[in-house]
């Protein structure tokens, strides 16, 4: 499937108009267009007869939530479904590759050990059974591991920021797969112009996951942004075009969300000068009339940044 870079343009007039009248509706329709690409993935494997399912995306596109789903719909269907997630074989930071800079690179597929994943699933392949570890990143070491039974019929999701590379598919070349590549490819406009880019949609998601879930100040998560965007450059956008189906995760009403809740979490850690460009769009959201995070779907992927 071809993988085009023009973005699809949202226009925050249009949608704060529909916000005013019926606000549920237009979560709802947001909602709803996610979930329907779900079910056009899930619908593929069943029909293709495919047992593993790759899943990739940059950060903040929302893998995890994509995968649950996905296994959730498939499950649903009668499938028994097992997930594995690529970070779970992170290295430890002893055995990181570095960027030019002498900065620790954590984006390279070298971070993974990928001679691992590959015995791993081939020992899933022909014994049924296998044993994989659990990536701690608190304590970057491996916590507790959880066993995969594996048999025909059975589908298998593999998630993560790699998993389309060539490494990570050359584990299943005896399997029937589908590709699957997830971003936000949405940008938000008025008045003719971006306001909000779709990349910096995901920064604006990964500082608010951050500073809720992980207590990073903003400025530490800004900072690894720029090596973030390198990494998607140099390692996974070179393998979209693989991809069977693509998905835009953006959702219509974001902004009108996450004005308000960067305005709080900017309140405790204000960005430094080096990022007022940023800071500055960021700062455009706040004026945009908000919505009650409690009116967002518990089992809405948008969860994953901010519940």
């Amino acid at each position: 499937m071809h993988y085009s870079e023009h973005k699809n343009c949202i226009s925050l007039p249009t949608v704060a108009a529909l916000l005013a009248s019926d606000p549920l509706a237009v979560i709802g329709a947001a909602e709803e267009n996610y979930h329907a690409n779900i079910d056009a993935v899930a619908s593929a494997c069943l029909e293709r007869n495919c047992d593993v399912i790759l899943l990739c995306g940059p950060s903040a596109a929302g893998k995890t939530t994509t995968s649950d789903r996905l296994l959730r719909r498939l499950a649903a269907a009668g499938k028994r479904v097992a997930r594995i997630s690529l970070d779970d074989f992170y290295l430890p930071n002893s055995k990181m590759p570095y960027w030019e800079d002498g900065t620790i690179n954590f984006e390279s597929i070298d971070c993974l050990d990928i001679a691992l994943f590959s015995r791993l699933c081939k020992t899933l392949h022909t014994e049924g059974r296998a044993e994989f570890p659990v990536f701690d990143f608190k304590t970057g070491g491996n916590a507790e591991p959880f066993v995969i039974e594996h048999r025909a019929g059975d589908v298998l999701i593999v998630e993560g920021l790699h998993a389309l590379n060539p490494l990570v598919a050359a584990a299943f070349s005896e399997n029937r797969c589908l590709r699957v590549y997830i971003s936000t490819h949405s940008d938000f406009c008025a008045d003719g112009e971006v306001v909000l880019p779709a990349k910096l949609l995901r920064l604006a998601r990964r500082m608010l996951r951050d500073v809720t879930h992980r207590n990073t100040d903003a400025n530490e998560t800004v900072g690894m942004w720029r090596y973030i965007r390198m990494g998607e450059e140099r390692y996974i956008h070179p393998h979209r075009e693989t991809a069977d189906f693509k998905i835009d995760t953006a959702h219509a009403y974001e902004p009108f969300l996450y004005g308000y809740q960067l305005a709080e979490a900017l309140k405790n850690h204000p960005l430094g000068e080096e990022y007022a460009e940023i800071a500055a769009i960021f700062a455009r959201l706040y004026d945009l009339p908000p919505i009650a995070e409690e009116r967002i779907p518990k089992d809405s992927l948008i969860q994953e940044f901010i519940g």
